[in-house]
């Protein structure tokens, strides 16, 4: 790959089955330090769909070489997808029922359609005699399976149960 014109107004479209998508007007296109990588940014609207790589298509115009040359279209297949659909979440693993001291730990296991990364610090809502509680985030990032804990405190009294739907919320 040689370095390209960087003053030559480049357009990149990227066409989906969702229709076009727009480039971000808070993120500006920029060229790397050699001229040889353009990088844009997509804003994509949260509208719960997927969609394949197979069903994206890139064009590129008005990219230059130096010489003047223009860029002949290419796109590398399956480089990415879009995927603003929500995974689906389910309790699928609880403590049995119980009575439970104080400062006993009682692991929560969530099951999601998909991968997930966890960003912040999640809690699972739950109930305590019809009071909220929370179980804090364990472990699971980058996969399917979450765990969270929670911890009896003293004068916790009545049935735990988990909210629903479930909530995962954010501290902080």
């Amino acid at each position: 790959s040689e370095a390209m014109d960087t003053d030559a107004p480049v357009t990149v479209t990227l066409s989906a089955t969702l229709g076009t998508l727009t480039p971000s007007t808070t993120t500006p296109a920029t060229w790397d330090a050699d001229g040889k990588v353009y990088t844009v940014t997509y804003d994509v609207a949260d509208n719960g769909v997927e969609v394949a790589a197979s069903d994206i298509t890139v064009t590129v115009s008005g990219a230059k070489d130096l010489a003047g040359n223009a860029m002949t279209d290419s796109s590398t297949p399956d480089a990415f997808s879009i995927d603003t659909l929500n995974p689906a979440v389910a309790v699928t693993a609880q403590p049995i029922d119980g009575h439970y001291k104080a400062g006993t730990t009682l692991d929560f296991t969530l099951t999601a359609s998909e991968a997930v990364n966890v960003v912040g610090t999640p809690r699972l809502t739950l109930a305590v005699g019809g009071a909220p509680a929370y179980a804090d985030y364990l472990s699971g990032t980058g996969t399917k399976i979450l765990t969270f804990r929670y911890t009896v405190a003293d004068g916790d009294n009545g049935t735990l149960s988990v909210a629903s739907p479930i909530e995962l919320n954010t501290t902080g």
